[in-house]
């Protein structure tokens, strides 16, 4: 089932502020599977894995907003494709990790 976002408790978080995600289809343990942010990066593959998270089941993901986000859309990656976006506007200057 490819994974749905239903809702993002915080839309314009900081860097470091911690996000709960809520939806569908997220697997139950995180495995491979990464929240999407946009970042200074742009795509950047293997950047997901320094990502803080808290929390991962089927219906909750808990991440800590990365260094380097940027205005743009979030969403959820896993073996079984990638979620709806969901836009975050980042409030500048942003915190630290």
């Amino acid at each position: 089932t490819v994974p749905v976002i239903d809702a993002l408790d915080e839309r314009e978080p900081r860097v470091g502020d911690v996000i709960t995600i809520r939806g569908r289809g997220f697997g139950e343990t995180r495995r491979a599977s990464y929240v999407n942010f946009p970042t200074e990066y742009g795509e950047c593959l293997g950047c997901h894995e320094e990502y803080s998270y808290a929390l991962w089941t089927d219906d909750t993901i808990v991440v800590r907003t990365p260094a380097g986000v940027e205005a743009g859309f979030v969403s959820v990656v896993t073996a079984w494709g990638q979620s709806n976006p969901i836009r975050i506007d980042p409030v500048f200057p942003s915190g630290t990790i």
